[in-house]
C-alpha cells in the first residue's frame, strides 16, 4: 500500500519518465503479489544516473511501508570480506540468530564480525543462515534488497547472496540491483538469468536533450545557449556526468559561447575531466580526497586521524564537498563520481601511496582492513605483521571467504623472513588449501609445487605433499600416487597423518591389491576416538578397494565405519554406503542414505555434489519404477550441474 505521494522520491530526477514508470510497477508488483521473489535490473554506463534512478526507488520503497536493507559498495571493498553483507545484515537481532541452528548461527556471527571464528566456517552454511534471516523478515511485510554498484561487491558477499536469491521460493522479496555496463558483476548476471525469478532489465540510455539542459542549469547554476548544449551533448554522448564536467569546465574557463568552428576548450576523455577539477583542489585537500579513496567505508574522524595535519585534513573535506568532489553525510564521506578515487590515486608513487597505507593502518581498529593497510605499507619481511596477516587470513578463509583469505596467506608469507623455513611452510600449505577451498585447483596447486623443493622434510613436507597429491588427483593429473607415496616418507612416525595418506592412496590407486595394502594400513594407523572421522573414512576406502578387488566384502568393517560415522555431529562421511547399496539392490537404504547427504547439503550450504546425489537418487527411482520421479529427479540433477 502506498503511504506516501512519490513526488518527493523522484524530486530532482530528470528526463527518466520511462524508467520512473518500471520502478513504480516493481514497487507495486512487492507489494500486491501474493509471494515469490522479483528483480529489478538497472544497467547503465558510468555517469549515465543508474544511481540516481536506484537511490529514487530506495527511497519510494520506504515511502510505501516496503521493509529496504541497502548497500553502496566502493572499489576499495572488492579486497576485503562480507563488507556488503554487513551492511544489509546490519538490522540481524539476536532473536533472528537464535532461531538458527548452531553451525548457520556461528556462520552468520563469523561473516557480521559479532565473534571471531575458531573453526572453519563453510560459506554454504553462511548462505543457508542468510536464506532464513530474509525469510523471516518478509512475514509480516514485502522485503527490497537494494544494491547499487554490484560490480564492486565484495565476492564473498556476492556469492553468499547469490547463494540466498537461489532459495527465496514464495517469500515477498524484490531485489534492486544496479550495476556500470560493461563491468563483471556476478550477482547482477546470476539474478538476470535465474529460472524462478522474475526480472525486468532496465537499461538507461543517453538522456534527451530537454533533460541535459535542466540538468546543466541545475547543476551548474548557468544557463547555456542551446547551440552549446548541443555541442554539449554531442561531446558528452548524452551522459548527465560526463556534461556537467564539461559544463563546469567550460564556466572555469570563461567561455559561455561557442562558435561552430570553434573546438571545446575541454579534455575530450572524462578521465582527464576529473583530473582538472582534482587538479583546482589544495594540497590539503588532495591528501583528505587520497584517504578517503583507499578506505572501505571513509569517515571524516577517520580521515582527520590519519591526516598529517586534522584541522587542514577538515578543511580539506570542506573544500572537496564545496567543489561537489565528496558528499559528507552524518561524517560518512562519498565521492560524488567512484572515478574520482582511481583519478587522484593515480598521482601516487609506491612510496608515496605505501605512506598512506601507513598512516590507515595506524589509525583503523585491529580488524581485517587494518592488517591490510600494514601489508601494503610494508617493504621488507616482518615476522611479527606476518603472524598477525596470517591470523587474519585464516579467520577470512574459515568465514567462508577462501579466495580472500588466500590473498592475505600469500602477503604474510611474502612478509615472513626467508630463514623461517617452517612458517614458510606452513603458509604456503594454509594459503594452497584456502585456494583449494575457493575452487582455484591451478592456483593452489603451484603454489605447493613452487614450495616442494625449499620446505623442510617432515611433517611440513607430508602436509604439502598429501595436499599436492590431492589436488593433482582431482585435476586428472599424473603422479598424485608418487607424491602421496613421497608423503609417507616424509610423515615418518606420524601415525594420524600417515593414516591419512594411506587412506587417500586406498581410494586414489589403480592397482587393487596395493589399495587394498593401503586401505589396511589406514584402518591399523587412526585411533577411532581420537579421530572418527578419520577412521570411518579409512573404513569405507578399505571397504572400498576390497570390493574393487573382487574380494569378498568386508561386512563387518563396513558396519563398525556406518556405527562411527553415524556418531558424528558434523556429517563428514562417505557416499560408499550409499552406493554399495545401490549397486547391490538395497535400494531403500541406499536411497535413505543419499537423501541423507542431500538433506546435510541442504543444511550446511554445500551444493557440490548436488548433481551426483540426485543422479543416484533419479537410477534409484528408476530401478524402482517410479518414473515420474525419475524424470523429476533427474532434472534436479541437471539444474545443480548447470548451476555449479
Amino acid at each position: 500500500m502506498r503511504i506516501a505521494d512519490s513526488g518527493s522520491a523522484w524530486a530532482g530526477v530528470v528526463g527518466r519518465g520511462p524508467e520512473a514508470e518500471a520502478v513504480e510497477g516493481f514497487l507495486t508488483d512487492i507489494a500486491t503479489r501474493n509471494g515469490g521473489a522479483t528483480a529489478l535490473l538497472i544497467d547503465g554506463e558510468a555517469g549515465l544516473g543508474k544511481s540516481t534512478v536506484w537511490q529514487a526507488a530506495v527511497h519510494l520503497a520506504r515511502q510505501r511501508g516496503i521493509l529496504t536493507v541497502s548497500c553502496t559498495p566502493a572499489a576499495v571493498e572488492q579486497a576485503l570480506s562480507f563488507v556488503a553483507l554487513r551492511d544489509l545484515l546490519d538490522g540481524v537481532t539476536s532473536d533472528d540468530l537464535g532461531r538458527l541452528p548452531p553451525p548457520q548461527a556461528q556462520a552468520l556471527r563469523s561473516a557480521l564480525l559479532l565473534a571471531i571464528a575458531d573453526e572453519g566456517v563453510d560459506q554454504g552454511a553462511l548462505g543457508v543462515a542468510v536464506t532464513a534471516v530474509l525469510r523471516r523478515w518478509t512475514r509480516d511485510r514485502p522485503l527490497l534488497i537494494a544494491i547499487d554498484d554490484s560490480q564492486w561487491l565484495d565476492p564473498p558477499s556476492a556469492r553468499t547472496i547469490a547463494f540466498a536469491t537461489r532459495r527465496l521460493g514464495d517469500a515477498r522479496i524484490g531485489l534492486l540491483l544496479a550495476r556500470r555496463t560493461g563491468e563483471v558483476a556476478p550477482l547482477f548476471d546470476e539474478v538476470a538469468s535465474a529460472p524462478d525469478l522474475q526480472a525486468r532489465r532496465l537499461q538507461l540510455g543517453p538522456i534527451n536533450f530537454g533533460g541535459l539542459h535542466r540538468i546543466l542549469t541545475s547543476r551548474t547554476g548557468h544557463r547555456f545557449p542551446r547551440p552549446l548544449v548541443a555541442r554539449i551533448e554531442t561531446s558528452s554522448g548524452g551522459n548527465p556526468m560526463s556534461a556537467i564536467e564539461i559544463g563546469r569546465a567550460l564556466i572555469d574557463s570563461g567561455v559561455t559561447t561557442l562558435e561552430p568552428d570553434q573546438p571545446m576548450p575541454v579534455p575530450e576523455r572524462l578521465r582527464d575531466l576529473l583530473d582538472a577539477r582534482l587538479a583546482r583542489l589544495s594540497p590539503a585537500s588532495r591528501d583528505a580526497l587520497l584517504l578517503a579513496s583507499l578506505l572501505s567505508h571513509p569517515t571524516v574522524a577517520l580521515v582527520a586521524d590519519a591526516s598529517l595535519d586534522g584541522s587542514s585534513a577538515l578543511a580539506g573535506l570542506d573544500e572537496a564537498e564545496s567543489a561537489g568532489i565528496v558528499e559528507i553525510d552524518r561524517a560518512t564521506v562519498r565521492l560524488t563520481h567512484p572515478l574520482f578515487g582511481s583519478v587522484i590515486q593515480s598521482s601516487l608513487t609506491q612510496g608515496g601511496r605505501r605512506s598512506l597505507h601507513r598512516r590507515l593502518g595506524a589509525v583503523l581498529p585491529d580488524g581485517e582492513e587494518r592488517a591490510v593497510h600494514l601489508a601494503l605499507a610494508a617493504t621488507e619481511p616482518d615476522a611479527e605483521l606476518a603472524e598477525r596477516l596470517e591470523t587474519t587470513g585464516r579467520q577470512t578463509a574459515r568465514r567462508g571467504a577462501p579466495d580472500l583469505g588466500a590473498g592475505l596467506l600469500a602477503r604474510a608469507r611474502s612478509l615472513t623472513p626467508p630463514d623461517r623455513l617452517e612458517d614458510l611452510a606452513r603458509l604456503a600449505t594454509l594459503e594452497a588449501e584456502a585456494r583449494f577451498e575457493a575452487g582455484d585447483l591451478e592456483g593452489g596447486r603451484d603454489v605447493l609445487e613452487d614450495a616442494r623443493s625449499w620446505i623442510p622434510a617432515g611433517r611440513p613436507r607430508a602436509e604439502a605433499l598429501l595436499l599436492l597429491g590431492t589436488i593433482v588427483w582431482y585435476l586428472d593429473g599424473p603422479g598424485a600416487s608418487g607424491l602421496l607415496e613421497q608423503a609417507l616418507l616424509d610423515a615418518e612416525d606420524d601415525r594420524a597423518l600417515r593414516g591419512r595418506i594411506h587412506g587417500r592412496l586406498a581410494l586414489f590407486l589403480n592397482d587393487t591389491t596395493t589399495a587394498q595394502a593401503h586401505g589396511r594400513a589406514a584402518v591399523e594407523l587412526i585411533d577411532p576416538v581420537a579421530d572418527p572421522s578419520g577412521a570411518a573414512f579409512a573404513r569405507f576406502s578399505s571397504f572400498f578397494a576390497e570390493v574393487l578387488s573382487g574380494a569378498p566384502p568386508d561386512l563387518a568393517a563396513f558396519e563398525t565405519a556406518l556405527v562411527l560415522d553415524m556418531a558424528l555431529s558434523v556429517w563428514v562421511v562417505s557416499t560408499i554406503p550409499g552406493l554399495w547399496w545401490k549397486y547391490t539392490g538395497q535400494f531403500e537404504l541406499a536411497r535413505q542414505r543419499l537423501e541423507l547427504h542431500l538433506q546435510w547439503a541442504r543444511d550446511s550450504g554445500d551444493e557440490s555434489s548436488d548433481a551426483d546425489l540426485y543422479a543416484h537418487v533419479a537410477e534409484l527411482a528408476l530401478y524402482a519404477g517410479d518414473w515420474s520421479a525419475a524424470v523429476t529427479t533427474a532434472e534436479r540433477a541437471i539444474e545443480a550441474a548447470e548451476q555449479m
